[in-house]
């Protein structure tokens, strides 16, 4: 390869760092309820969990993400829509 266009490993740029998500505050007690419900009980994931709701899947996994609820939409309306 030619070095003009490949430049040596020392001299190449890395990949920037995935920003740390921004964690929103959300109903904790609730929140452990959906978790113990997905961990716990055979047949439920962020899938079905989602579409007992009525929201995307990815809804369900962001305001259940291991960090903590990353979910940047309306959390409360989503948590009246949990209860």
């Amino acid at each position: 390869m030619h070095s003009a266009t490949h430049p040596e490993t020392e001299d190449r740029e890395l990949p920037a760092a995935k920003p740390e998500a921004k964690i929103f505050a959300c109903n904790g007690s609730l929140r452990a309820r959906l978790l113990d419900l997905r961990e716990n009980q055979p047949g439920w994931s962020n899938n079905i969990i989602a579409k007992r709701l009525g929201v995307n899947a990815s809804v369900v996994s962001q305001y259940l993400n291991d960090a903590g609820c990353i979910y940047p939409g309306d959390v409360a309306k989503l948590e009246r829509s949990i209860d």
